[in-house]
């Protein structure tokens, strides 16, 4: 009698936790974590790595699951960072959360004063599950996986070419990239 009862309530915890796992996941209930991104930033043409390049990520939020295309998303968060003298970042991650929603991003913008901005919206090797990518994105750029970094080339602009240096999207949090707002401040002061 005792075994019964013990399956049983066995069967019932194992199958009420499943079930809350399943709902949670849809509702989007349950913790995540994301991670940091590592990068390098190297010239396009020579190859050397470009210190001093601010490179700036936000992820926004849907409160609906994926399969509701066209749901509204709403600015979540940004993180910023400064490439190092061999043109290596770390851009940190949101670490762990627990959140009723979805997030998207980081939607990343790479910035140095005399180069071609570079934004686009970074997947990690998991998620694309290749060293290479396949990304119409990442290959308009040229990013590769080298060493478990993304590698990141700037393009100078040619003579006759203007760099585009539009203020990030309005929803930004301005104290948390204030870097970046600063960057783009020098070059349009300056030229």
């Amino acid at each position: 009698m005792k075994k019964i009862k013990l399956k049983r309530v066995f069967f019932i915890a194992f199958f009420s936790l499943l079930s809350v796992i399943i709902l949670s996941a849809f509702l989007g209930f349950i913790s995540f974590y994301e991670p940091p991104r590592h990068g390098r930033v190297i010239d396009a043409d020579t190859k050397e790595p470009i210190e001093g390049v601010v490179v700036m990520g936000y992820w926004d939020i849907n409160y609906l699951p994926d399969i509701f295309i066209g749901a509204p998303s709403y600015y979540y968060d940004a993180r910023e960072t400064v490439t190092d003298e061999e043109g290596y970042f770390t851009l940190p991650g949101l670490g762990p959360w627990l959140y009723p929603g979805y997030l998207q991003g980081p939607y990343t913008s790479v910035y140095k004063k005399g180069y071609k901005n570079v934004s686009f919206s970074w997947k990690s090797k998991i998620v694309l599950g290749m060293e290479t990518t396949y990304s119409p994105t990442y290959e308009r750029y040229n990013l590769k996986w080298k060493k478990g970094r993304l590698n990141i080339p700037l393009q100078k602009p040619d003579e006759e070419e203007s760099v585009d240096v539009s203020d990030p999207d309005w929803r930004h949090d301005g104290n948390k990239i204030k870097r970046y707002l600063q960057e783009i401040d020098h070059h349009s002061h300056r030229g």
